[in-house]
């Protein structure tokens, strides 16, 4: 089974609206590219996080595709805590000491004051995974979030959630293929942040 973990496509910027940030015009031209690219695999059914970045990237590569869509909230982005509506100064300004630790790179930390780390993202979204490989489809996408793409192929390979520091960044609509073997249940990262049909 193939699954297809697709970031979103460029997004405006505005940290009160989080989860409402649409995608910029650039956006919905790599959606459309992104859309075109994966007429050339067999997908079956969509994925997508609630997020209205996230919809809008899936409905409009969707117009290549003409699939179902399924919108399952445990796909979106990990929660930042205070910095999703005040922004990462906030965080500088009032949790120094969790910058501090943050930028040391070699732990799975919380987002304060109420966030998520990249383990908590993943316990949520391996629901969906679950899901999907108790289908009997052979090829899927799931449109989520930089962050949450991470959390899942740490998740699904068993890697160190802290190691994913080590992980470059994922281009918007960039497109990564996480295979899973029904036979032995292990899952192998054979794409990682294809873009290349955004060139």
């Amino acid at each position: 089974m193939n699954i297809y973990l697709i970031r979103h496509g460029d997004k405006m910027h505005d940290h009160k609206n989080h989860g409402l940030l649409e995608l910029t015009e650039k956006g919905v031209i790599q959606a459309d590219l992104l859309g075109q690219r994966l007429t050339k695999y067999n997908i079956q059914r969509i994925y997508s996080s609630p997020m209205k970045r996230a919809i809008q990237t899936a409905e409009i590569m969707n117009r290549h595709l003409g699939l179902e869509i399924m919108i399952r909230k445990e796909l979106r982005e990990i929660h930042m805590g205070a910095a999703e509506v005040k922004g990462w100064g906030y965080l500088e300004e009032q949790h120094p000491e969790f910058i501090k630790e943050y930028r040391q790179y070699t732990k799975d930390l919380r987002f304060p004051p109420d966030g998520e780390s990249i383990e908590d993202g993943w316990i949520r979204a391996r629901k969906v995974i679950d899901e999907v490989i108790s289908t009997d489809l052979d090829d899927v996408a799931l449109v989520a979030h930089g962050g949450l793409i991470k959390s899942i192929i740490c998740g699904t390979l068993g890697i160190d959630f802290s190691r994913r520091f080590s992980f470059g960044l994922i281009e918007n609509c960039g497109i990564s293929l996480i295979e899973y073997n029904r036979e032995s249940n292990r899952f192998r990262l054979s794409i990682y942040n294809d873009h290349s049909h955004l060139e």
